[in-house]
């Protein structure tokens, strides 16, 4: 406990700070809880900026008592949030303080249960379905999705936010609209261009609303084919043969006044 007239307890570095984690019982007159506690101290008496805690979180509720620490006047005095990591094999963590600031966070060193429970400033991350109705989350949800990330990490790096767990936005949200396909989840930027949001490698710098979009799924081109064709003989037309008598008959007319011609001519010689 850090009783107020000047007393202070900071940890930094590696510190690793190991508690049952159970107790919660904290008013101004019975204090048993299993974490440190400022009472009727300023806000800079508990003070985090390293090290891994196991210990029991509790939201405070009361001005006399806090639970929460700060990041230290150097970083703003900023209360802080309550984060397991995803990965205990992080040695070191980097947050923006609140002038916009990063500073080192030592957690080299894992608590009594394997894992790694740090104390850093946070943002909240909103995320909605965008201009698809139809659309739900993988959990068959629609109502817009808060959670909290470390600033200056991504969402993924963490898997507890206060004691509470971090939904996974790695899976993809479900349309009931046959005509649209998820395209990715995008934020704007000050500019308000639309830019791609993976929870995965996208830094949280700030407060962020987060949308699904959506595309048209794309239609499949149909190639028209020709039918075959039978293979058919080729005959002479009608009027090819009609031209073929007639120019014969123009020629047995034309040999007849030959012959005829020739005739008439003997007959005159006789």
């Amino acid at each position: 406990y850090i009783i107020g007239g000047g007393s202070q307890l900071e940890m930094t570095g590696d510190t690793v700070i190991n508690t049952p984690a159970s107790l919660d019982a904290v008013n101004i007159t019975e204090d048993k809880i299993d974490n440190a506690a400022a009472v009727l101290a300023p806000n800079d008496a508990y003070v985090v900026t390293g090290g891994s805690h196991l210990v029991k979180y509790h939201k405070d509720t009361i001005a006399e008592i806090s639970t929460t620490p700060t990041n230290g006047a150097a970083n703003g005095n900023e209360k802080l949030t309550y984060f397991q990591l995803a990965d205990p094999s992080v040695t070191a963590l980097s947050p923006v303080n609140s002038n916009g600031q990063r500073y080192t966070y030592g957690v080299a060193n894992a608590s009594s249960d394997g894992n790694k429970y740090v104390w850093v400033p946070s943002e909240k991350v909103t995320f909605s379905l965008g201009d698809n109705p139809s659309a739900t989350f993988a959990d068959g949800t629609n109502t817009n999705k808060e959670t909290l990330a470390m600033r200056g990490h991504t969402i993924g790096m963490a898997v507890r936010a206060n004691d509470e767990v971090i939904p996974s936005f790695s899976t993809t949200p479900i349309s009931n609209d046959a005509s649209k396909q998820f395209k990715g989840w995008f934020y704007r930027d000050a500019t308000g261009n639309a830019l791609p949001f993976d929870p995965n490698t996208t830094d949280v710098l700030e407060t962020m609303n987060v949308f699904a979009m959506w595309e048209e799924v794309p239609q499949p081109i149909v190639t028209p084919t020709q039918p075959s064709q039978p293979a058919t003989s080729v005959t002479p037309k009608t009027s090819d043969n009609t031209n073929i008598e007639y120019q014969i008959g123009v020629l047995l007319v034309s040999l007849s006044a030959v012959v005829i011609l020739l005739k008439t001519r003997n007959l005159v010689t006789k």
